[in-house]
């Protein structure tokens, strides 16, 4: 049988990941994770839709606090113009708000729920006008969920 070196037992993990971000923890520090999660709001802004989604995918492995995990997936739907699936998250994440973070979920799920109001109105504004003029709307200035990663 091989011996295996203590510095190579250490860095391979003795059981099964209960959760999806114990996978990602040990080679992403938190910085890097946020890092991830800025990068992909200025993509979905920037019609990297693809890319977006794919970071959607990992956002399980990338946030382990799910109040975050589930205001962040929001806040990337909406980026993207995906307005109506972004409605039925956010009623979800509004309806599931009761935890030890409520008043942070409270202010992160006002400020979502503002800027799809805000999406809303652009599209129907945009769908209703005879010129085809871009609509951007932008996040309003609120206390950012990437922060808590």
């Amino acid at each position: 049988m091989m011996a295996v070196s203590p510095l190579a037992a250490s860095s391979v993990p003795s059981s099964e990941p209960s959760a999806p971000h114990e996978i990602v923890t040990p080679w992403l520090d938190a910085t890097v994770r946020q890092h991830v999660i800025s990068l992909a709001l200025a993509g979905a802004h920037q019609g990297m839709k693809t890319e977006v989604r794919a970071i959607l995918r990992a956002l399980p492995s990338l946030v382990p606090d799910a109040e975050v995990r589930e205001c962040l997936h929001v806040a990337l739907l909406l980026a993207l113009g995906d307005t109506d699936a972004a409605r039925v998250r956010l009623a979800r994440v509004s309806a599931s708000g009761q935890g030890d973070g409520a008043a942070t979920a409270t202010n992160a799920t006002n400020a979502l729920t503002h800027w799809l109001h805000a999406a809303q109105a652009c599209r129907s504004t945009a769908a209703s006008a005879s010129s085809s003029q871009a609509c951007s709307v932008s996040s309003t200035s609120f206390s950012s969920p990437i922060s808590s990663l």
